[in-house]
């Protein structure tokens, strides 16, 4: 399974694995997963709401289009946002088969 994939309505999910507490926060396709890194502790649940703000931010969604689906504890998640408008421009493009015709990059 690609590390991105959108539904029928729109909505884009992201297979990843955190790194929190790292010197800089940024993402990176690494290999079947996206490798995010958050500044942010695990604790308290504020690596969860680091990796929400960043996400929106680069995805060009509003804070609450990110959802976290499964992997509030650990390190491999999976996430889906609601509409998003942009592509990070750190990532490649979309992975082969992923159609995301209202994103712009």
């Amino acid at each position: 399974m690609p590390w991105a994939s959108i539904d029928e309505l729109g909505r884009l999910t992201l297979r990843l694995r955190v790194t929190p507490r790292a010197k800089q926060e940024g993402l990176a396709v690494d290999g079947e997963r996206l490798r995010v890194r958050l500044k942010a502790p695990p604790v308290d649940g504020k690596a969860n709401a680091a990796l929400a703000k960043l996400l929106a931010r680069r995805f060009g969604a509003a804070k609450g289009a990110v959802q976290l689906v499964a992997g509030e504890r650990g390190r491999e998640k999976t996430v889906r946002i609601d509409a998003p408008s942009s592509w990070p421009e750190e990532l490649p493009g979309p992975p082969d088969g992923l159609s995301l015709p209202d994103v712009r990059r």
